[in-house]
């Protein structure tokens, strides 16, 4: 595990999808690694975290387990999608990123396809913000726990500049 930076940056941004519908990213980037919550496709659960990693983690959108703390609070072992290079919570997220809006640091233990264990560390302080910039733009619901499905996902230009 890299020591990079201790303090979180979240970086946002919105762009079209293929199909001209809004998507959105907010994405935190600390010791090589990126925390990263955003969606492709709006509408109501569309909103998924995904962890880049730097090491070979091996998966084909498999799903296995992966152990987190927040905070160096207790150890939850939850069922994530592991990719080649990351993992990532790709359904129901709500409950995950209601539990880290206040959270200033994650900490798992990924365990790649050839059963060797990755310990990573994501620094995420400032993550309700980055919630709320990607629920407000995709649908979903906002680190307070607010719906925030828009009837027309398609934001004008001038909405856009009020988000970022």
């Amino acid at each position: 595990m890299s020591n990079q930076s201790t303090n979180a940056h979240w970086i946002r941004a919105t762009e079209p999808n293929p199909q001209g519908r809004t998507r959105a990213i907010a994405a935190a980037r600390s010791y090589g690694n990126s925390f990263v919550i955003k969606c492709d496709d709006p509408g109501p659960d569309s909103v998924y975290v995904h962890l880049l990693v730097p090491d070979v983690l091996g998966g084909d959108f498999d799903d296995r387990e992966l152990e987190y703390s927040i905070d160096g609070g207790p150890s939850v072992i939850a069922t994530w999608t592991y990719l080649e290079k990351g993992v990532a919570l790709l359904t129901h997220a709500d409950r995950f990123l209601l539990s880290i809006r206040e959270a200033r640091q994650f900490a798992c233990t990924a365990t790649a396809a050839n059963g060797a264990k990755h310990n990573y560390r994501f620094d995420i302080a400032g993550a309700a913000a980055a919630i709320d910039f990607v629920s407000r733009v995709c649908g979903g619901k906002s680190s307070d726990g607010e719906s925030h499905v828009l009837d027309d996902l398609r934001l004008s230009p001038e909405e856009l500049a009020t988000l970022k």
